[in-house]
């Protein structure tokens, strides 16, 4: 039966989304709505200049961070979902980032998070 389910697991990705402070439950909730329920959520505060934060949309100092585990193949409808619903790819509304959890962590975390340790 593990073998089953890590096989329609497949391999897994975080993907970042930093927020102003308010949203970073909205966000959650939202990601939830769709099924995407593993991740971490954290406060955080901006520290790069002025003019840097305006560039990358983040000029309120106090943000919210969510790291959320998702499939790989999944990375492509939560960035749409934040699109959608955060205007995500919009100035001030926030970043979100993609990385591969095999870029990031070793072979035996790895097997282990997929359920095959």
């Amino acid at each position: 039966m593990a073998d089953n389910l890590t096989e329609s697991f497949g391999p897994l990705s975080i993907v970042g989304i930093v927020v102003d402070k308010g949203k970073g439950k909205k966000v959650v909730k939202l990601l939830n709505s769709q099924g995407y329920d593993y991740h971490f959520a954290m406060l955080g505060r901006g520290t790069a200049p002025t003019d840097i934060q305006a560039y990358l949309g983040l000029n309120e100092p106090d943000k919210a961070l969510v790291m959320s585990v998702v499939r790989k193949e999944n990375v492509g409808a939560v960035m749409a979902l934040l699109k959608d619903d955060f205007g995500i790819e919009r100035n001030n509304a926030g970043i979100a980032f993609a990385v591969s959890m095999q870029s990031i962590c070793s072979k035996s975390v790895m097997e282990y998070l997929e359920g095959k340790n």
